[in-house]
C-alpha cells in the first residue's frame, strides 16, 4: 500500500508526524480533567475532545504556512499544503463511519483548483486518531480513501509519549493576579467632630 507522500508531496512524514503528536497530547490533557464525579460522561468528554482538537488546529494554522482551515464549522476541514483533511477519533481507519466519507462544499472546491499531476481528486483523507481503553491516543493514522470507500494509501505512527513541543491554546492565556483585598482599599472613615452648639456651648 502506497504512503501518502507518495501520492500527494503535501502529506510529509515530518508534518504528519508533528501533527499527530500535538493532537495526542491535547487529547491527554482533556482526558485527564474528565471527572465523572461532577456530572462529566463518555459524550461530553468526546464533545470537549472534538471541540478542543478543532480549535488547537484553528489556532496552530495561524503559524504555519502549511496548515490552513478550510471550512471552521460543519464537516470541519483543515488542508496541509493544498491537501484538504479531516480528523476522527475512534479504534481503526477500518471502522470510519461511511456516513463521514464526504466532502464539504469548500472541500469540493478546493479539489476543483488543483492542477497538480500528483494530486488524486477522488481521495478522501482522514487523520483518525486511534483510541485506547483510556480514551488517549496511542496511534495516529493518515488514510486515504477512494471512491468505493476502500482505504488506498496509509501511514500509521505509534506515539511513543515524545511531546510535541507546540503549546496548546491555554497556555497563551494571560497568567492570573493577585489583587489586594477590597477591605484594603478602603478608606477608613474619619469620625465627625461633634457640633458645640448642640451641646449649648
Amino acid at each position: 500500500m502506497k504512503k501518502p507522500w507518495e501520492i500527494c508531496v503535501d502529506l510529509q512524514l515530518d508534518k504528519l508526524t508533528f501533527l499527530a503528536r500535538l493532537l495526542a497530547d491535547i487529547t491527554a490533557n482533556i482526558v485527564d480533567r474528565h471527572d465523572p464525579t461532577i456530572g462529566d460522561t463518555n459524550t461530553s468528554l468526546g464533545m470537549r475532545i472534538y471541540e478542543c482538537l478543532k480549535t488547537n488546529i484553528i489556532w496552530l494554522s495561524s503559524k504555519h504556512d502549511w496548515l490552513n482551515i478550510l471550512t471552521p464549522g460543519g464537516r470541519f476541514t483543515f488542508t496541509i499544503g493544498s491537501t484538504p483533511m479531516r480528523f476522527w477519533s475512534g479504534e481503526s481507519p477500518e471502522k470510519l463511519p461511511s456516513g463521514k466519507l464526504i466532502r464539504s462544499e469548500e472541500a469540493l472546491l478546493q479539489l476543483g483548483l488543483l492542477d497538480s499531476p500528483d494530486q488524486t481528486q477522488d481521495l478522501i483523507w482522514y487523520c483518525v486518531l486511534g483510541r485506547n481503553d483510556k480514551r488517549t491516543i496511542d496511534r495516529v493514522h493518515f488514510v486515504a480513501y477512494d471512491h468505493s470507500e476502500e482505504i488506498c494509501a496509509r501511514h500509521d505512527i505509534n506515539l511513543n509519549g515524545v511531546p510535541s513541543k507546540i503549546a496548546p491554546v491555554s497556555d497563551s492565556r494571560p497568567q492570573a493576579i493577585e489583587l489586594p483585598s477590597a477591605a484594603t482599599r478602603l478608606a477608613p472613615k474619619k469620625p465627625k467632630k461633634q457640633d458645640d452648639s448642640a451641646n449649648g456651648d
